[in-house]
């Protein structure tokens, strides 16, 4: 979801990351936002619970984002750090 603060005119993001595993099944994993080219990173980690080959997981928290500009409807660029529980 999207919001524009009226007091400070900046756009804050929120989404529920979702990971697809296309390896073998994983007990977890953890997400670190590394960059977010154009984004202020507010929340950048979070975390998965056990994902199964072939299976696609919604994240357990929030990530946070804001902006001085609208994207519009379009889904910002982010490059994670990922890591798998075994």
């Amino acid at each position: 979801s999207k919001q524009r603060s009226p007091i400070t005119k900046l756009w804050t993001y929120r989404y529920r990351p979702v990971l697809t595993n296309n390896g073998g099944p994983i007990r977890g994993a953890m997400a670190v936002i590394n960059k977010a080219p154009g984004f202020t990173v507010l929340l950048g980690v979070t975390t998965f619970g056990a994902i199964g080959e072939n299976e696609s997981v919604v994240s357990s928290s929030e990530i946070l984002l804001v902006s001085k500009t609208d994207i519009g409807s379009e889904q910002p660029t982010i490059y994670w750090i990922l890591r798998a529980l075994r």
